[in-house]
């Protein structure tokens, strides 16, 4: 995505439009990291491995989703 800066005063229609577009599939996404981050404690890697990372990774995300489907069902 494209922003603005302080020399310019606002993006041309094509970059705004091509922001949206891009900001529909990149929305979801954003907010599943923002919550792993926030809540969970994975905004940095804090294992010594790239293995210990994933599978830390990985549980993070598995009880994020677990969390999901028990507010769904409830």
């Amino acid at each position: 995505m494209t922003r603005r800066h302080k020399h310019q005063p606002a993006l041309d229609p094509r970059r705004a439009r091509l922001n949206q577009l891009i900001a529909r599939r990149r929305a979801p996404v954003e907010g599943v990291f923002s919550c792993l981050k926030r809540f969970y404690g994975q905004a940095r890697a804090r294992c010594h491995s790239l293995e210990r990372a994933a599978a830390d990774f990985f549980a993070a995300v598995t009880v994020y989703n677990l969390t999901r489907a028990a507010k769904i069902t409830i």
